[in-house]
């Protein structure tokens, strides 16, 4: 009796040892989601190799990487490229927008060059970035030409 006493002990042990082992990867896991940072996902491949959320770190960490080149340098090729590769990622979004804002950024040079004033290029083009993202910020394209947004709206062109 005392055996198999010593026994159930023993295993309820190792299932308790394993548990907090896989808290830990699970907790780990959580943690590097919410830093989304590429450091962070190769300290939890580091950590744990051969866990289940191995793919799924390297996939974050090659679609940080590309999107911190995209950043570096943007252009509609780079975010075409980005979609190719990353079609569901969590950038994917604002790489849809970045098209739609060059796009819009030689429609609206093209009507400048045909009369248009700025005013009524920012009226007609400016309207149809607010389904996109509420971004604010300035895009500056390879030509050296940029646009300026403030909370999705188009503020100014140069």
């Amino acid at each position: 009796m005392k055996l198999t006493t010593g026994v159930i002990v023993a295993a309820m042990a190792a299932l308790v040892i394993v548990a907090q082992g896989c808290t830990s990867v699970q907790e780990e896991w959580t943690w590097a989601q919410n830093t989304n940072t590429i450091e962070s996902y190769e300290q939890f491949i580091s950590a744990h190799p051969k866990s289940e959320f191995d793919a799924v770190a390297r996939e974050r960490i090659a679609e940080l990487r590309d999107w911190e080149a995209i950043e570096a340098k943007p252009s509609r090729a780079a975010y075409e490229d980005f979609l190719k590769r990353h079609p569901e990622g969590q950038f994917a979004p604002r790489a849809l927008a970045g098209i739609q804002i060059e796009q819009n950024f030689v429609t609206g040079m093209s009507r400048l060059r045909k009369g248009m004033t700025p005013a009524e290029v920012s009226g007609e083009i400016g309207s149809s970035f607010g389904s996109l993202l509420p971004i604010t910020g300035k895009v500056t394209f390879p030509n050296g030409h940029s646009v300026s947004f403030l909370d999705g709206k188009l503020d100014a062109w140069e």
